[in-house]
């Protein structure tokens, strides 16, 4: 079974431990508190790939990106679909392109940047941005990273959440699932985590939490401003295991988990996982 196979069931898909890159992926149809961390934009150049200005457009003969309804758009835009991995990041067509989508509410301008060039993404739908670039292997989806524009007209790159595999092996889920895992501590909770990719490293946080009755889960914290619109995670098979890797997140970040209930509302909560939490009052989850 695919990865979106799994993620576009409820829940989403269980899969290999994190790799160097994005898996290649089918669409679906179509005490006190340590320092604050921080998600930090990086110039073009320290992630291994040319400033904005030398940087080539990529070709513009691509095709139209793959189809996603409006109604699954809708919920993407609010970040209360619980597989956003089927739909966000890049997922391979077949005429060796692939279509890349992230969500970028209130930007100006979003570009596609990969080794191949600049591809200028369009706004599709309620702050989701869609653009189609070309795959130098066939079967592997390139490896990328996400340059935003806001109003304030100082470009930001980062990579995209979306673009990694899960961090939870099938083994993990299962024991995890029947209740059979010696230690849960071991794989739920926040990870920093150190990745190798064609544009250069890239270094972050996992978040895990089991959560079985949760409709959706965002991550918010000190690196989103408290707003989990970029950081829904996904849900790993029927395990009930829900999971999100963030770029950029580090040591001393301070965070929550945002719970999506059956009744259609949402609270907040620490990390059970978490080594250490805020003083009150401003209680939250701290990245160790």
């Amino acid at each position: 079974m695919t990865n979106d196979e799994n993620s576009a069931a409820m829940p989403a898909s269980a899969g290999p431990k994190a790799v160097n890159a994005g898996p290649a992926r089918k669409a679906i149809a179509r005490g006190a508190a340590k320092p604050l961390a921080s998600v930090k934009p990086r110039r073009a150049s320290a992630i291994g790939v040319p400033a904005a200005g030398a940087l080539t457009p990529a070709a513009s003969s691509a095709g139209p990106p793959l189809s996603v309804t409006p109604e699954l758009l809708e919920r993407i835009s609010r970040a209360e679909y619980h597989a956003p991995h089927a739909v966000l990041g890049a997922h391979l067509e077949d005429e060796g392109e692939a279509t890349v989508r992230v969500l970028r509410p209130l930007a100006h301008a979003v570009t596609v940047l990969t080794g191949a060039g600049r591809t200028v993404m369009e706004h599709e739908y309620g702050g989701v941005w869609v653009a189609v670039v070309p795959v130098a292997h066939t079967g592997h989806v390139p490896d990328y990273r996400i340059e935003t524009t806001y109003l304030d007209g100082a470009p930001r790159i980062l990579d995209d959440p979306y673009r990694h595999p899960p961090t939870l092996g099938e083994l993990e889920l299962h024991l995890i699932a029947t209740g059979k895992h010696a230690n849960p501590g071991e794989v739920l909770g926040s990870r920093v985590r150190h990745y190798h990719s064609e544009l250069g490293d890239s270094d972050g946080t996992s978040f895990a939490l089991w959560e079985p009755r949760a409709q959706a889960i965002r991550v918010i914290g000190s690196f989103n401003h408290w707003d989990g619109t970029h950081h829904a995670m996904r849900a790993l098979g029927r395990t009930g295991v829900w999971e999100l890797f963030i770029p950029g997140v580090g040591v001393g970040a301070v965070y929550k988990y945002q719970i999506h209930e059956t009744d259609g509302t949402w609270r907040e909560t620490l990390d059970p996982m978490a080594p250490a939490v805020t003083d009150s009052p401003a209680t939250g989850s701290v990245v160790e």
